[in-house]
């Protein structure tokens, strides 16, 4: 039974979980040409799946044609960490979850100044398949940050980075990608000096529906993000305009529906605390609800989405978002949270930040398109009301 399909620039791709095998379940691929694409372009998106699905642990199934399913391989192309090729600038920030940091440095063969993720080759390993056999229990799988991010600049995902190569010395591997000018999202909106208000919300506005339109263009793709937040979203500087890109697809994964939790705990949609299966889009619009939020209020407006873990979340449960934005204060002011938002804006907010996942706002996924009852963001006049540039940017 098909689990999910995602239009392509040459086709479409079909993904299926065969629950009959002897290994209780495997999940295939099938590429479907699209007749009325050109040959050129059905090759060159069937060639970028066959590179993607091979680098994060796929084989060809010889009994069907074009199928891949889910078994090991050896993936990952790597080259020789050259000292004297980049130049150091400086620390941008650290990446403790890879155990390593970022780096600012300048390409000299380009004159570009470029983005150098370093890690210790003793965490990154070799390829995936060593990877997760060292470490079975981990959630975040560096070789599929590098595996996702390729695939994506070969079908030209507009809202990534670009990937400029991956490069070993003795100790440390080198992720080199393209630089964004103005760092993350969070630090991005640190620096904005605007108040909660009218003039920070009409500031963020643009970038907040790129978000939307980046996400919606990653699930079409059967693409999962999982570990949304300020931190993986970064801002960069495009001509005249402002362009965000999503980062670390570490945690990313090619089902729609998914299980076990990821992600920094405020971000998590709350039922995916519940166990068992939930629906990844429906768990990213949640995060992108939160995302949000705090860069209007420049605060997180709850610690964590677990159960009996947070007061705030509990309200909000418990209430509504209305009510909560309603009952906070922004610091230093007799104003409410809701005070600082429009109305337009919280309306968009409730949905997103729905609690129960079957009321939640979708993204608008191609997934949706038979389920004529669910509304997405794409209605919300907060979103309809946004500067064009922040609206039609990709033409995905």
């Amino acid at each position: 039974m098909a689990e999910g399909r995602a239009k392509l620039t040459g086709g479409f791709l079909h993904s299926y979980r065969d629950t009959d095998t002897k290994k209780g379940s495997e999940l295939f691929f099938i590429f479907q040409p699209q007749l009325r694409s050109s040959e050129t372009n059905q090759k060159k998106t069937w060639s970028a799946w066959l590179k993607l699905l091979l680098s994060i642990g796929c084989s060809p199934d010889r009994t069907r044609p074009v199928v891949f399913m889910a078994t090991e391989t050896e993936p990952s192309e790597w080259f020789p960490w050259n000292p004297l090729r980049f130049q150091m600038l400086r620390k941008l920030e650290d990446a403790p979850r890879n155990q390593g940091r970022v780096l600012l440095m300048r390409d000299t063969s380009t004159a570009m100044l470029v983005a150098v993720k370093q890690v210790p080759s003793w965490w990154m390993q070799e390829n995936q398949s060593k990877f997760r056999s060292v470490y079975p229990y981990e959630t975040e799988m560096p070789w599929m940050d590098v595996a996702y991010l390729a695939f994506l600049n070969q079908v030209g995902y507009h809202w990534a980075c670009s990937l400029l190569g991956v490069y070993r010395d003795d100790t440390c591997t080198y992720i080199v990608t393209s630089l964004a000018s103005h760092g993350d999202l969070f630090l991005w909106s640190s620096r904005l000096q605007l108040e909660p208000g009218p003039t920070r919300e009409a500031t963020v506005q643009p970038l907040a529906v790129q978000m939307l339109k980046a996400v919606q263009e990653l699930h079409d793709l059967s693409i999962a993000h999982r570990d949304l937040s300020c931190e993986n979203i970064l801002v960069t500087q495009v001509d005249d305009t402002l362009e965000v890109r999503v980062i670390d697809f570490a945690a990313a994964c090619g089902s729609r529906f998914s299980s076990g939790a990821h992600g920094k705990d405020m971000y998590v949609a709350p039922e995916v605390h519940l166990g068992g299966k939930f629906d990844t889009f429906l768990s990213d619009a949640f995060a992108l609800g939160v995302i949000f939020l705090s860069v209007l209020l420049q605060r997180y407006p709850w610690n964590s989405t677990k159960p009996g873990c947070c007061k705030s979340f509990e309200y909000v449960r418990k209430h509504g978002l209305r009510k909560y934005l309603m009952r906070r204060k922004l610091s230093g002011t007799s104003l409410t949270f809701a005070d600082a938002i429009s109305d337009s804006c919280l309306h968009l907010l409730e949905g997103l930040l729905e609690v129960d996942p079957g009321e939640r706002l979708t993204l608008g996924e191609n997934a949706w398109s038979l389920s004529g009852d669910r509304v997405s963001v794409w209605s919300e006049d907060w979103v309809l009301s946004a500067p064009a540039w922040g609206r039609e940017i990709s033409d995905f």
